[in-house]
C-alpha cells in the first residue's frame, strides 16, 4: 500500500520533505560561532535517523530517543576552508548538572566530527567544544546552549 498524493501541491510538499530528509544533518546546523578565526558549527540529530557514523564506530545504532548525535563542523573564517586535522572534544552538561565528556571522531568520507551523547531531560544543555589544531599551542573553546523540549 502506497501513499497517494492527488494534488500537485501535496506532491511538491512530499518531494520537498523527502529531499530535506536526505540532506546532510550538517547542512541544517542551527548554531555557529566564530572563535579566533575558526567557525564552529554544531548540530544535534537523532542517532537512530543519522546514517553518518564516525570512522571507528562499532556499536549498534541506538533506537532510544534520548541518544543524540552531536555534529561539529570546523572551517576557517577568512576562506571557509574546512579544518579536518583537529582534535575535537565536547562536554555536554544536562539541565541537572550531569556532564559527559568525549572526544569527537571524524565522520566517514567527511571533514566533520561526531559522537553520541545522552539528551534525556528537557531543558537547556550547555555544550562546550574544545578544538586543538597543530598550529596552536592552546585549544580554542566555543560554548553553546541547546534547548531540548
Amino acid at each position: 500500500m502506497g501513499i497517494s498524493c492527488r494534488s500537485a501541491g501535496m506532491r511538491i510538499l512530499a518531494t520537498g520533505l523527502c529531499l530535506a530528509a536526505l540532506l546532510s544533518p550538517l547542512q541544517a546546523m542551527a548554531d555557529a560561532k566564530t572563535v579566533d578565526g575558526v567557525v564552529v558549527k554544531i548540530g544535534v540529530v537523532s542517532a537512530a535517523q543519522d546514517g553518518n557514523l564516525p570512522e571507528n564506530f562499532t556499536a549498534p545504532l541506538h533506537k532510544e530517543k534520548a541518544i543524540q548525535r552531536l555534529l561539529v563542523n570546523l572551517s576557517r573564517a577568512e576562506n571557509q576552508q574546512r579544518i579536518d586535522n583537529a582534535i575535537v572534544r565536547a562536554e555536554v552538561k544536562n539541565p541537572g548538572g550531569t556532564m559527559e565528556k568525549k572526544i569527537l571522531h571524524r565522520i566517514r568520507n567527511s571533514t566533520d566530527y561526531s559522537e553520541l551523547f545522552r539528551f534525556d531531560r528537557s531543558g537547556n544543555y550547555l555544550i562546550t567544544i574544545s578544538i586543538q589544531t597543530k598550529n596552536r599551542k592552546e585549544p580554542l573553546e566555543a560554548v553553546f546552549t541547546e534547548n531540548i523540549p
